[in-house]
């Protein structure tokens, strides 16, 4: 919805790479909105089922070492974001939808990993913060489109 709401357009990109199979949401600008025109990015969404992991300034999430490596790496065309989405504690309460409305509880956070460090061998996870002045929502979307459109990344 926040990519709709800047005129992006959303799809899937379908990653095949060494036997993994993992899905990105990619998001799509037309047109000229800095230097380049079409920015595009790649978020790596998820969504943990329990909300003991958010804090009043950050929250956690942990990723397997493929994930990790995928958010951090440096030499990719499409810049990539982790947006760890809170459910409410009751799943069956985070989604309302009628025909004057769709409502979604709580708020999704985002992170760049891109250029932090390789893990060290043999650790198979990483704890990632995720601080909560990094709400994912129009205004970051829209900046996030802006910093790629001008030959940034996130």
């Amino acid at each position: 919805m926040n990519a709709l709401q800047i005129g992006c357009f959303t799809g899937f990109t379908k990653l095949n790479i060494y036997w993994f199979y993992y899905v990105y949401l990619l998001i799509s600008a037309r047109g000229p909105i800095g230097t380049y025109r079409s920015p595009r990015l790649e978020l790596q969404v998820k969504a943990p089922f329990q909300r003991n992991v958010v804090n009043a300034k950050s929250m956690s999430y942990s990723l397997n070492k493929k994930n990790y490596d995928d958010l951090r790496y440096t030499d990719v065309y499409v810049p990539r974001i982790l947006v760890v989405v809170v459910l409410a504690d009751d799943i069956n309460s985070w989604l309302y939808q009628s025909e004057e409305e769709l409502v979604m509880k709580h708020c999704a956070y985002w992170i760049s990993l891109r250029g932090e460090q390789e893990l060290p061998t043999g650790q198979k996870s990483k704890s990632v913060r995720l601080s909560r002045d990094k709400i994912f929502n129009v205004e970051a979307l829209e900046s996030l489109m802006k910093i790629i459109s001008n030959g940034g990344a996130p």
